[in-house]
């Protein structure tokens, strides 16, 4: 009789724990429901709230706008319609480009980037295409890029217009206006150029990389010499004559002629001073130009090497008078 009475409270003890956890696990999901229901209520009383409302739904709009937009951009720059093809090129009006052809232009001016495949949608294409002219040591300057639609795009450059050479290492590289290096290593002048080589100056320095500018104060006085007798590059054509060679050698020296130059005929002038040399010229180059003007006009001299003075004071206005 006690075991089963002892059996009875155990199993009364399991049904009373049993009925415990049903209470406490019943009670969960009342938790739950009641945590919705607040939410739900608190989201019908905002909802009820017109501005609140209107702003929502505005939100809402402004986003599914968006992503439609975006979306139907991406397609849009997909089209061929409006992929590059076409680029066209626009020089600088102002440069001479009488000392290359067309065709060599075209092949100067190739650059690394390729505009055509790209979409003229691209927000890095106008940038790209600028940077890529600039790394090319044939373009000093890159004026204006500009995308036409629906395919096409539009830039303006300056190039940079070979003017000399310049002897460094037994060597002889093309140089700007402002002095940089241009692509090509020559061993001797092209005739075709027509382009005077500087010499005099030091050639122990190794010459700078295509597209820097050569460190060498003896070659600004010589390019001061190619821009003023390129803005008389018709006294010269007229007598069917080109500068052929520059020397520099005395540049610096307060004796004598700093800048000398040889014609193609073989006649040898001494120019005297530059305008940047730092040295103050005796005569002005308006001077200078009158009597080179008069001492081509002798066509008639003796056949022979002869040494003309432009700069000399014993030669301004005397007429045809030539000192050696």
């Amino acid at each position: 009789m006690a075991r089963k009475k002892a059996a009875k409270k155990k199993q009364s003890k399991k049904k009373t724990a049993k009925s415990r956890g049903k209470k406490k696990r019943s009670s969960s999901p009342g938790r739950v429901r009641r945590f919705f229901g607040a939410t739900t209520e608190a989201y019908v009383a905002l909802w009820r709230c017109a501005p609140l409302r209107h702003l929502v739904i505005g939100a809402a709009i402004v986003t599914t706008m968006l992503i439609l937009f975006c979306g139907m951009q991406r397609q849009v720059e997909k089209m061929p319609r409006f992929q590059v093809r076409f680029s066209s090129l626009d020089l600088y009006s102002e440069q001479d480009f009488s000392w290359i052809k067309g065709r060599d232009m075209r092949r100067l001016l190739r650059v690394p980037l390729s505009p055509n495949g790209r979409s003229v949608f691209d927000p890095k294409l106008l940038k790209d295409v600028r940077e890529a002219f600039l790394s090319n040591p044939w373009v000093s300057s890159v004026d204006m890029v500009r995308r036409e639609y629906p395919n096409t795009v539009t830039f303006q450059v300056r190039l940079r217009r070979p003017v000399a050479y310049i002897r460094q290492s037994r060597k002889l590289f093309l140089v700007d206006g402002d002095g940089f290096r241009l692509p090509g290593t020559y061993f001797r002048p092209v005739p075709e150029l027509k382009l005077p080589f500087v010499s005099g100056a030091s050639e122990s320095s190794p010459a700078p990389p295509i597209g820097m500018a050569f460190d060498n104060p003896r070659l600004a006085p010589a390019l001061d010499l190619v821009a003023i007798m390129d803005s008389y590059r018709w006294l010269l054509d007229k007598y069917n004559e080109y500068i052929e060679e520059i020397d520099v050698s005395n540049v610096g020296s307060t004796e004598g002629s700093e800048v000398n130059f040889r014609l193609s005929s073989g006649m040898v002038f001494e120019w005297g001073r530059t305008p940047g040399s730092g040295n103050l010229p005796v005569l002005t180059t308006k001077q200078k130009i009158e009597n080179l003007k008069r001492a081509l006009e002798t066509r008639n001299r003796p056949p022979g090497r002869r040494t003309v003075s432009l700069w000399s004071c014993s030669t301004s206005g005397q007429g045809n008078r030539i000192t050696r």
